[in-house]
């Protein structure tokens, strides 16, 4: 995703510095782009957020003489 957003800076620099029409159409696909990019890094954000959560449900944290117990109780 970071190589589209990059684009976006071009675009908006090719109508300031180099007299590209700013029509809506041009301006509504950039704002369109931005705002894609930021929704996407929100949802890759709450996946990566969900991932971490299921794995730390799974492990139960132990203390080290809960860990010496039950190293015994197998002996």
């Amino acid at each position: 995703m970071v190589g589209a957003l990059n684009k976006l800076p071009v675009a908006a620099s090719g109508m300031l510095f180099f007299g590209d029409p700013a029509t809506f159409g041009s301006i509504f696909a950039i704002l369109v782009g931005f705002f894609a990019g930021v929704l996407y890094a929100v949802a890759k954000n709450n996946q990566k957020w969900a991932e971490t959560r299921e794995q730390t449900d799974t492990i139960l944290p132990l203390s080290a003489r809960m860990v010496v117990r039950i190293r015994r109780a197998f002996e």
